[in-house]
């Protein structure tokens, strides 16, 4: 049977020829990875965190379709985003005859309309300003009503002043 310390000098004892390296050679098998690979104390086995979610189908679809693509149409570069690039294209084969094409815009308007008519409608800036400056205006005239009539009573630190009048006397 062969050993590690053969080469070495016969006459010194396998303790002083490991004396140099100080440690006892590492254990490595099952269960008992080489130290140096093993995950360090304080710092995560997976930095960079877990894994991206798989992309589906209707995602890829999605994502593609709400990018803008810079196209050359008459000559000229414009950003347009395919559902638009494809409504266009639709039309102009309706217009060349194709009454598929025609069934097919129809039906998307009116899916379309059905959307919009469903959600809440949003009011333009200008409404809303308006609604504000309404708002701000209804204040102060409540404001101005409150300071010019002789009902208000001035609070101060919690306890309302007393008259002498709605005191209780024992």
């Amino acid at each position: 049977m062969t050993s590690k310390f053969e080469d070495k000098d016969p006459k010194t004892k396998p303790d002083e020829a490991d004396n140099a390296s100080a440690q006892e050679p590492e254990k490595v098998g099952y269960k008992k990875p080489p130290k140096h690979s093993q995950f360090k104390k304080g710092k995560s086995g997976n930095p960079k965190g877990g894994k991206k979610p798989r992309k589906t189908w209707d995602s890829s679809v999605i994502a593609f379709m709400e990018k803008a693509k810079s196209i050359l149409q008459n000559g000229k570069h414009q950003t347009k985003y395919p559902m638009e690039i494809y409504v266009e294209q639709l039309f102009a084969q309706f217009l060349k005859g194709s009454w598929k094409a025609g069934d097919t815009l129809k039906k998307m308007y009116d899916e379309a309309l059905a959307r919009e008519k469903s959600m809440p409608r949003r009011r333009t800036y200008a409404e809303e300003m308006h609604r504000i400056e309404e708002r701000v205006e209804q204040f102060f005239q409540n404001h101005r009503e409150e300071v010019e009539s002789d009902e208000v009573t001035t609070v101060t630190d919690g306890v309302k002043p007393s008259s002498d009048s709605d005191e209780e006397k024992p």
